[in-house]
């Protein structure tokens, strides 16, 4: 058990996993999926290819590019570079931008996309530019969440081997950016291979549930294997080209080949524990971490939608009366590490227990309710020790339509009625991100509020409202404005948000006598409707939580 101090536990702990890093490695011996991924030969499960020329603008739509027909090296094709709109924004905001060329008609699962493509650096490319080109696949809507392989051109004949290994990239976006994949498992997706900046260079990308494969130049051999897909077994969506700044890149000869249905002895699917509600949404546990996650998919989202993520939980925590010091019996890390656990599913519900440190034992629950998810736990303590406090954190974390980093969508309520939960600090507006991140935004309830507006803890800044809430709770605008994600408690220390996660807390805390039980209860709000409503909804449920 770790010890803490409860101020920095009850704050700032509840984000910690988002940046830790673990190095997952698999235990040696024969692994039978080596044989899953296999040329899809079968006629009955194949759709029938569709070719692209790419000679022309027709059937494209462009997310942050400017593409027009041109020939390179004699050969016809499509050229792109990032708009000079964009630019401008990434200038302003120096929030990083991708390019995407959406391939109109296709709805890709699975199956065999190849192309031939080329990337050499933009006049004026900053000195991080490789010339970034490759294909995106299993595309939303929303143009911001997809899996995607491309190449860094300028690394294949780097005169520094470090840079030669990084030729070959697999991302999965928003989530799951290199940095973050470089950090936290390092070589595990990207590879050498040999590459000419400017010249045609032929790709293919094999899918088939979790797993895809790279090849590079006709090579038999791929030059990238991924095995965990972070979309998912079952994910699916467009494709599109794919670059990023710094970069002119070409296109042509575009073939996406669908397998419709993977054949049972080549890649099994394992679908997830799942439930429905009567409005179609779903909720469902999100395979790729084996501690406990959940994921929310809205009605007519594909069941890859990674918009709504929960940790749960994302840590628990208790204070031994007598003690400043608060025990951290438990830290949510991700990927594929330690035990996963065994899950019951109900009508509506997903539960599983679970015993932690210190004789406690745990049952967590998330029942699906026409209005969104309600988290339930139970700490029932074993030990003869008394715990003055207690938490088991909920920590749902926001991306694609929901993603608020600057928090410009993001409300409390106070008793003169709403206001954006970082109102006192509009310089969070125009400062480049690397100077507003990290951060943390805090609103007090019960909880006395802090003498200080601004506070650095563990070199992270903590910014504080000036005025308490008036309710336990906090809320998140869509995009477009017409979804509400929303989580309240019936009673809490204080409200914050981690705006670079946009995560929500109205963390419940409570007591454990021995041999005693303590329960702790929030909900999260996903409805498609105004703030007005879905507060009103929020207040007439709250005494309902325990």
């Amino acid at each position: 058990m770790r010890s803490l101090p409860v101020s920095i536990i009850a704050i700032t702990a509840v984000c910690l996993a988002a940046v830790l890093a673990f190095a997952q490695q698999k235990s040696a011996g024969p692994d039978p999926s080596e044989q899953a991924i296999k040329k899809p030969e079968a006629a009955s499960a194949q759709a029938q290819a569709k070719r692209f020329p790419l000679e022309s603008v027709e059937g494209l739509r462009f997310h942050n590019v400017t593409a027009e027909p041109a020939v390179l090296q004699g050969k016809k094709g499509l050229r792109a570079t990032i708009s000079e709109e964009a630019l401008r924004r990434i200038e302003r905001t120096q929030q990083y931008a991708q390019g995407l060329v959406w391939i109109e008609g296709l709805d890709f699962s699975n199956g065999v996309i190849e192309a031939e493509i080329a990337g050499a650096l933009a006049a004026g490319a900053g000195g991080e530019a490789r010339g970034f080109v490759g294909i995106a696949f299993r595309v939303q809507e929303n143009l911001e969440a997809y899996d995607a392989f491309y190449l860094r051109p300028t690394n294949g004949r780097a005169d520094d081997q470090e840079r030669r290994n990084h030729s070959a990239q697999y991302i999965s976006l928003p989530q799951w950016p290199w940095s973050r994949l470089r950090k936290e498992t390092p070589s595990k997706y990207e590879a050498y291979v040999d590459l000419v900046p400017g010249a045609w260079t032929k790709i293919k990308i094999e899918v088939r549930g979790e797993q895809a494969r790279l090849y590079v130049h006709d090579n038999e051999q791929p030059t990238l294997i991924v095995k965990d897909l972070k979309s998912g077994a079952n994910g699916h969506g467009g494709v599109a080209l794919w670059l990023e700044p710094g970069t002119v890149a070409h296109f042509r000869n575009l073939t996406v080949e669908p397998l419709m249905a993977p054949s049972s002895d080549e890649a099994p699917l394992t679908p997830a524990e799942s439930v429905r509600n009567s409005v179609g949404m779903q909720l469902k546990v999100a395979e790729e971490n084996t501690q406990p996650t959940l994921r929310i998919v809205l009605p007519g989202h594909p069941p890859s939608d990674r918009a709504i993520e929960i940790i749960f939980p994302e840590h628990v925590t208790v204070r031994q009366r007598g003690s400043v010091d608060g025990n951290q019996l438990y830290l949510f890390q991700p990927g594929q590490y330690g035990e996963r656990p065994p899950w019951r599913r109900s009508e509506r519900s997903l539960e599983y227990e679970r015993n932690l440190p210190g004789a406690l034992h745990m049952l967590a629950r998330a029942t699906l309710e026409d209005d969104g998810v309600r988290f339930h736990f139970r700490l029932r303590n074993q030990s003869d020790m008394t715990y003055d406090l207690a938490w088991a954190i909920v920590d749902p974390r926001l991306t694609s339509v929901f993603h608020d980093v600057r928090l410009e969508r993001t409300y409390v309520h106070h008793i003169d009625g709403f206001d954006l939960l970082a109102s006192e600090t509009p310089s969070r507006l125009t400062m480049p991100l690397n100077q507003w991140l990290p951060a943390r935004y805090l609103a007090s309830f019960t909880w006395p509020i802090p003498s200080q507006p601004v506070e650095r803890r563990d070199g992270i800044p903590h910014y504080n409202k000036s005025r308490a809430v008036d309710a336990p709770f906090i809320a998140t605008l869509s995009q477009d404005r017409r979804w509400v994600v929303a989580s309240f408690s019936r009673n809490t220390g204080n409200v914050w948000s981690n705006p670079e996660l946009t995560c929500q807390h109205v963390d419940p805390q409570g007591a454990l006598s021995p041999g005693g039980e303590a329960i702790l209860e929030t909900k999260l709000l996903v409805v498609r409707g105004s703030l007005d409503d879905v507060f009103k909804m929020a207040m007439q449920q709250r005494e309902s939580l325990k």
